[in-house]
């Protein structure tokens, strides 16, 4: 659990390029600092959390530690673990997929599982500041959050379409995966009314129907930038089997969607669209989500 001995070597570019999105994003430079300001808004967020993985990544590990070992108190006061002590840290490290080399940590003992409990203790910890500029949004996440585990449904976390039946945001996605097939087939060349047809038979639907989905999910920026990709993935789908994903955006360029690039998301699409995402699968989640028993269930 040594630390990183260059660790400001490690952060310093992270924080250069903040700096430099700051600059380049500045009003006063007028109309020239708004190319891609959205874009950029977003690639500062990741690197921002790029430095946190870093730097803060043993703050977050301990605050995870300590809320798990409250759930086990007659384990802690056996081992006498106190609030401040190492073990926790490598607790709580147990949970992050990238830990530093030199941190490595096992996997968290049998029976500490990372409950919905927990998980909303240690977010709602890691939300703790006095700065008001984000205040906010945290204030409000975070009482949500403690709320949830009083048992209370906090305003934030209310569904915003309490009229639709069984589980909307997954069926959402649902349909979305059903458009983008629909996307991929245009890439391929197929003429769009041929592909809706396609789609739409295959999942048991009529084309209108599919066609409404996709005015109507549209507005959601990720879902558009996913049928985006799978049209990629269509047209230059031998191109990537083939090819490394660097030499695919050095040779063609690429469009982002906060840190992930739509190559990123086409490589995917071609992996699962005849296994996770197959037209077979998705009609019977269409059904599985669409049912009114199954509202109220949690994501897995």
């Amino acid at each position: 659990m040594d630390r990183e001995k260059n660790i400001r070597a490690v952060v310093q570019p992270f924080i250069d390029d903040l700096y430099e999105l700051y600059e380049e994003t500045d009003p006063s430079k007028g109309c020239v600092s708004e190319k891609w300001k959205l874009e950029r808004a977003q690639n500062a967020i990741h690197i921002w959390w790029r430095a946190y993985g870093y730097l803060l990544l043993w703050a977050q590990s301990q605050i995870v530690g300590y809320e798990l070992v409250k759930e086990f108190p007659d384990w802690a006061n056996q081992l006498d673990l106190t609030p401040d002590c190492h073990e926790l840290e490598l607790l709580g490290l147990s949970y992050a997929h990238n830990p530093p080399e030199n941190q490595l940590a096992k996997d968290p003992p049998d029976g500490f599982d990372l409950t919905d409990d927990v998980l909303r203790r240690a977010i709602a910890r890691l939300l703790l500041s006095t700065d008001a500029n984000s205040s906010f949004w945290r204030f409000p996440l975070e009482h949500a959050l403690r709320a949830a585990n009083a048992g209370e449904l906090a305003s934030l976390c209310k569904p915003s379409m309490t009229r639709r039946r069984g589980q909307p945001y997954r069926l959402d996605y649902t349909k979305a995966n059903a458009v983008a097939h629909v996307h991929y087939l245009i890439g391929k060349g197929i003429k769009k009314h041929i592909a809706l047809e396609r789609i739409a038979d295959a999942v048991a639907q009529s084309p209108e129907t599919l066609k409404d989905w996709e005015k109507g999910l549209r507005k959601d920026d990720y879902f558009a930038f996913m049928w985006e990709s799978a049209h990629l993935a269509g047209q230059l789908e031998g191109v990537i089997k083939s090819n490394s994903l660097n030499d695919l955006v050095e040779e063609y360029g690429a469009e982002l969607f906060g840190p992930t690039s739509d190559f990123v998301v086409a490589c995917a699409f071609i992996k699962e669209k005849d296994d996770e995402l197959s037209l077979e699968r998705l009609k019977a989640d269409l059904r599985k989500y669409h049912d009114r028993s199954s509202a109220g269930k949690g994501a897995d």
